[in-house]
């Protein structure tokens, strides 16, 4: 898998691919693993330079070196002495078509040396089947070295996921505490494939105030995947608008249009504003008042489409049996008012309205409009002696 844009900025940062220097001076009598050296050498260089075509092309002359000797590559990794030929042989099989290569592969992750430990789980995510063993991946991503770690995460952005991420959310969601910033960015990629709503709080108690700008970006980048299961993540995304890094602001950017499916520019006034206005605005049904969404959808109750209202904007009406003074508000929101029965819109609230009380009748004297009762009176002030009048509101 190919990452372009800014995602290809952040792949494999510090660690590069795994490299192998030959350990002899003797020369290899084996073409074939002479051609998976050559190979893997070219693959490296054109990844560092991002050149998409000739780790194509690349790519091809990999399977087509497995279709040939498959058989010899399994072979060296599994019984030759030379650890680096185990480990070229190893990233070789990644590009294998063959499910023979999974058994090695996989064994090959326990292996004492790291070059061939972190070259074999890459090369079995690149595998990319979907009923891989997941028992390698989640023991390397616990791997001492962090190399390892991240290897382990980069080979499993290869992996197809399905509903439930095949178990493997909390053991990447862990990944977000790492020590090394690569790691956590790596575990960020991989949840950005994921697309698992449930990831959104731990993106937003970490990565997203990272001290590491690109993975600030990677965090916005795997909120923005999720498209509109992100909304609660509006807020903070606006704000990092204003971050000093251009690399998180674009990405910032690309989150917010893919979240709210708009395309707003990269100005932090523009989106603030457009905030703010959506936050007067519900979604509530015509028949079932008491529905109330921050998104456009069906009400659950009759299925009919919600339409958008204002929720700032309620008629006073007469005084009902139900509610005297005519209105309904929240307990805990005494702000929101409405003519009708209903369930608070304020976001994580929901509480029933209840009826509002009417405001007290205040008494005054026409001379003397400082003094005032609650009751039916006459003026206290000495010489006066008028009757209160209810004063208008």
């Amino acid at each position: 898998m190919i990452r372009t844009g800014l995602a290809l900025l952040l792949l494999l940062g510090p660690v590069g691919l795994w490299s192998c220097a030959s350990s002899s001076d003797e020369p290899d009598d084996s073409e074939i693993l002479l051609q998976s050296r050559i190979l893997f050498r070219n693959f490296s260089g054109a990844y560092a330079n991002q050149d998409t075509q000739a780790i194509g092309a690349i790519k091809n002359d990999f399977r087509r070196l497995n279709a040939q000797a498959g058989g010899v590559l399994i072979a060296t990794l599994q019984s030759s002495k030379q650890e680096d030929d185990q480990g070229y042989a190893a990233f070789a099989l990644g590009f294998s078509d063959s499910r023979q290569a999974v058994g090695p592969l996989a064994s090959a992750t326990n292996h004492r040396n790291e070059t061939v430990r972190g070259n074999a789980i890459v090369a079995l995510g690149y595998l990319a089947f979907p009923d891989l063993p997941t028992e390698p991946f989640i023991r390397l991503m616990k791997d001492p070295l962090p190399q390892i770690r991240q290897a382990a995460l980069f080979g499993l952005a290869f992996m197809p996921f399905d509903k439930d991420s095949r178990g493997l959310l909390p053991d990447v969601q862990a990944r977000l505490e790492d020590p090394e910033w690569a790691v956590r960015n790596e575990a960020l990629i991989v949840l950005r494939k994921m697309k698992r709503p449930e990831a959104t709080n731990s993106i937003l108690d970490g990565p997203l105030h990272d001290k590491e700008p690109l993975v600030r970006a990677s965090a916005a980048l795997a909120l923005g995947a999720l498209g509109r299961e992100a909304r609660e993540a509006s807020p903070f995304l606006i704000e990092m608008l204003k971050d000093e890094d251009h690399r998180v602001v674009d990405a910032v950017w690309t989150a917010l249009n893919r979240i709210h499916d708009k395309d707003f520019d990269r100005s932090y006034a523009t989106w603030r504003d457009w905030y703010e206005d959506e936050q007067k605005i519900h979604y509530s049904c015509p028949e079932h008042k008491e529905i109330s969404e921050t998104a456009p959808g069906k009400c659950p109750k009759c299925g009919r489409k919600l339409e958008r209202m204002n929720r700032d904007v309620f008629r006073r009406v007469e005084p009902s049996p139900a509610s005297p003074s005519g209105l309904f508000t929240c307990t805990e929101h005494p702000d929101i008012l409405t003519t009708t029965p209903a369930r608070c819109g304020v976001p994580g609230c929901g509480r029933d309205l209840v009826p509002k009380r009417p405001d007290p009748v205040i008494y005054a004297c026409p001379d003397h409009p400082m003094n005032v009762t609650t009751t039916p009176a006459k003026c206290g002030v000495p010489g006066c002696g008028k009757d209160l009048l209810p004063r208008k509101p």
